[in-house]
């Protein structure tokens, strides 16, 4: 196309320089005898171009004769030959995953001499599987006529294709041609019609055995909400391994996947479905991206779940054809969803009734507040526990433990423990206490108890009085009096024996 355009501006100009010469000359204004004006503007380039391109849009055929009229066929040697053009690649790596780094070239042997050479446009072609026909791919190369090495009579050269860098675009695998497509500006062939060694890596037509790696979850990065209640927020997450396509330059875009999550009982024998669906929840992701699945796409569970345990996987497929495309994690294991909280539970107290010095013999008083969140619940029954290293886990020791009352949703009822409750024994002295509550329903966090609550430490003092005072004089009478009677046994009995 340049060619025939600078044909036609050489012979327009001659014909604009022929007018110069042997046409009628022009008078100036000023001149006698004739009249002013005549000639017109000259013919320029610019305004040339512009009759041409003008030309062009409004009759394109007679457009077309004027290029074949002026066009001359270039001057071409008929010792002239068509370079010899193969893909250069590595023949060990003939089976590869579309994620594998691929490397293309083109190797170009021209048998003519640099002032019969022509330029080269190389523009690599490749046919997919199951594909009928070859597809240009990635951009054309052009070859010099100077580019070229010598070694003794062989005129050589070389040049990489900057696409593919990988077959990550893929939607099928299997086999993969590839050819390069070729063009000096008189002949158009392509490599498979040239000479070629593929035992050495160059190859007329290079094909390729192209297979599938899915995507996989990490297992390490499975986790859920561990604790939740059947109707609260519940997420899993997961990220996918590496498997090529972090690496992947040629790709402007990451390939979609499609994640689904199975859960099943503790036991992993039964599936369960998201209400309303008669199947898995399957959501899409970039690869790349974190995986996530959670209450806010679908219900999970119902009340008749609360309590129960769960095991979940992910599965995760790239839909792409003619080979493996799905994998799936280990089996991950939650939620362990709390009971339905049924009553709110507030304020436990417990402490010395007497005058807070936390002595083993006193009174103590308990008390906890309850107020019901399910209207259903019309009575609950609370026990209190007190907890020292010689009694773990004891129940309170009172007329009224447990206490059974009625509860509602309107206002708290307040359960108190303090009719002559004496927890504690003389060797719990010294001894760190706690206590908690028990009920017989769920609360808001859904438990049947309250954390243990830190009572403080039990006093040392082991005796309930003063040593000077009248019970402490009386006792230490009591004391030597019985110490003086069974002297007086022991000596009767054992010594004056002996001496008979």
């Amino acid at each position: 196309m340049n060619r025939k355009l600078v044909s036609i501006l050489i012979v327009f100009a001659l014909l604009l320089s022929v007018q110069n010469v042997i046409g009628p000359a022009t008078k100036s204004a000023g001149s006698s005898g004739g009249s002013s004006g005549g000639g017109g503007s000259s013919l320029n380039l610019d305004k040339f171009k512009s009759y041409l391109e003008r030309w062009q849009k409004e009759d394109e055929k007679k457009f077309d004769l004027v290029k074949k009229l002026l066009y001359k066929e270039p001057w071409t040697s008929t010792e002239y030959l068509p370079p010899r053009v193969n893909i250069y690649y590595n023949v060990t790596k003939l089976n590869i995953t579309r994620d594998d780094a691929v490397k293309i070239s083109a190797y170009i042997e021209n048998p003519n001499s640099e002032e019969i050479r022509r330029a080269l446009y190389l523009r690599l072609e490749v046919k997919e599987p199951d594909d009928t026909s070859f597809q240009p791919i990635g951009l054309r190369q052009i070859i010099q006529v100077n580019e070229y090495e010598s070694s003794g009579k062989t005129n050589y050269t070389s040049i990489e294709f900057p696409e593919p860098t990988s077959f990550h675009y893929l939607k099928k695998v299997g086999k993969v041609q590839m050819r390069i497509n070729v063009s000096d500006g008189k002949y158009k062939y392509t490599s498979q019609g040239c000479a070629s060694n593929p035992g050495k890596g160059y190859f007329a037509l290079l094909s390729l055995n192209v297979t599938n790696v899915p995507p996989q979850i990490n297992n390490t990065t499975l986790s859920v909400t561990p604790d939740a209640t059947w109707d609260g927020f519940v997420e899993y997450k997961a990220s996918l391994n590496r498997t090529g396509w972090e690496t992947v330059a040629s790709d402007s875009k990451k390939n979609t996947i499609n994640a689904t999550l199975h859960i099943y009982n503790e036991n992993g024998t039964a599936e369960k479905f998201p209400l309303n669906m008669p199947f898995p929840l399957t959501k899409p992701f970039v690869e790349g991206d974190e995986i996530f699945f959670n209450t806010k796409d679908a219900a999970f569970f119902t009340e008749k779940d609360a309590g129960k345990n769960f095991t979940y996987n992910i599965s995760v497929c790239d839909d792409i054809i003619g080979g493996p495309n799905t994998t799936w994690s280990d089996t991950g294991h939650g939620p362990h969803l709390k009971n339905t909280a049924k009553i709110i539970v507030s304020e436990p107290i417990g402490h010395d009734a007497v005058d807070g010095s936390n002595s083993w013999w006193h009174e103590y008083s308990f008390s906890v507040k309850v107020k019901a969140k399910d209207p259903d619940v019309k009575n609950v029954k609370v026990t209190a526990y007190t907890d020292t290293p010689d009694h773990p886990k004891k129940a309170v020791v009172s007329p009224n433990n447990p206490l059974t009352l009625a509860v509602n949703t309107e206002n708290a009822t307040l359960f108190e423990f303090n009719n002559n409750v004496k927890p504690f024994d003389v060797i719990d002295c010294g001894k760190n206490f706690s206590y908690y509550f028990t009920y017989d329903v769920e609360d808001m966090h859904g438990n049947l108890q309250t954390k243990a609550i830190d009572g403080g430490r039990i006093s040392t003092k082991a005796i309930s009085y003063a040593f000077e005072s009248f019970s402490g004089l009386g006792s230490m009478l009591i004391i030597l009096l019985l110490s003086l009677v069974s002297g007086v046994l022991i000596e009767r009995i054992f010594f004056r024996r002996g001496g008979q």
